[in-house]
């Protein structure tokens, strides 16, 4: 069997075409495939994966939503950071703050595990005792 051209909208592409079409790498490819997100396709005769016309643009679209996820992702992540780095600077008005509170209950939920460290109490923060020089 001849391999399919990209350029032919009608033809399975391998793997490495709808990768490149598509504007992904072959892992973005196999997370979206394990994930339920494509359907497996069917093999050639030697084996090779041939995808079935259509697959481009949803595998594009796919990634779009991907990396917005990410994006989203990231953002939240920054605002806790921000939180907690006020709150190490011992700015606790953020911590009292209502509109704060999924804060602490974030934080609550992680040091509730069995195991971890209990949240400090409320206050100000006990002073580090410094590291003794080794002598030699």
């Amino acid at each position: 069997m001849p391999r399919p051209q990209p350029s032919d909208p009608d033809a399975a592409l391998h793997t490495t075409a709808l990768c490149r079409s598509a504007g992904v790498t072959r892992g973005q490819l196999r997370i979206c495939e394990r994930e339920g997100l494509l359907e497996p396709p069917p093999r050639t005769a030697g084996g090779y994966r041939a995808w079935p016309p259509g697959t481009t643009a949803r595998l594009a679209r796919l990634a779009r939503e991907q990396l917005v996820a990410i994006d989203a992702r990231i953002a939240r992540l920054q605002v806790v950071r921000e939180y907690v780095a006020a709150v190490a600077r011992g700015d606790r008005s953020l911590v009292d703050d209502p509109d704060s509170s999924f804060l602490v209950r974030f934080l609550a939920v992680d040091a509730a595990a069995p195991g971890a460290a209990p949240l400090p109490a409320a206050g100000p923060a006990a002073p580090r005792r410094r590291a003794r020089p080794v002598r030699g």
